[in-house]
């Protein structure tokens, strides 16, 4: 099977939310610094996300982004050390199932039809190489739009970790002095 020639993971913010639209109602400045890992993956930054790969469309509504990210990039880990991953989401009713075979990564989609019941409903393949630039690009969109939106995010450390993690040499002028504002600002 040869690999298509789309993948992409995009994502759109819900609503029209913008800044501290993106964390939950009543959200300080103290609680952004201090918040726990799971807090920020799981709780804050939610949006709709779409999985294209050539056929295969997955779209997810109300979804953490940070978490998307994070995961997609720990089964993409996963996929590299072991030939095959699995990618599901918290309400049980998605799947997303990787394996690789050489550079080539065939994507299936499950959808739940019962209680341990799972039926193939699309499948698409692309390159490890396209899967990975493309989850990439996901959490960089994702951390630029966010902290763009509100840069007190960047007082957390694991948000400012992440950043650094995804950003060290693709963001550009503006990102770099906005996390250099967040540093000064921490230090004080």
């Amino acid at each position: 099977m040869k690999p298509d020639e789309r993948v992409d993971v995009s994502f759109r913010i819900l609503d029209g939310a913008e800044g501290t639209e993106l964390l939950p109602a009543g959200t300080k400045a103290d609680h952004i610094r201090q918040a726990p890992e799971w807090e920020v993956r799981e709780r804050w930054m939610l949006g709709a996300v779409t999985l294209r790969v050539g056929n295969l469309v997955m779209e997810a509504e109300q979804m953490p982004l940070l978490d998307v990210g994070l995961s997609l990039e720990f089964a993409l880990r996963d996929l590299a050390l072991h030939g095959r991953s699995d990618l599901s989401f918290s309400d049980g009713s998605l799947l997303i199932r990787f394996i690789r075979d050489a550079d080539l990564v065939d994507v299936t989609r499950w959808q739940s039809t019962a209680p341990r019941e799972w039926r193939v409903t699309t499948t698409g393949s692309a390159s490890y190489v396209q899967l990975a630039a493309a989850a990439a690009r996901f959490l960089r969109a994702v951390l630029d739009l966010c902290t763009q939106g509100c840069p007190d995010l960047l007082l957390n450390n694991e948000i400012e970790r992440l950043y650094r993690h995804a950003a060290v040499r693709e963001f550009g002028e503006a990102q770099v002095i906005r996390h250099a504002q967040m540093v000064r600002r921490r230090l004080q």
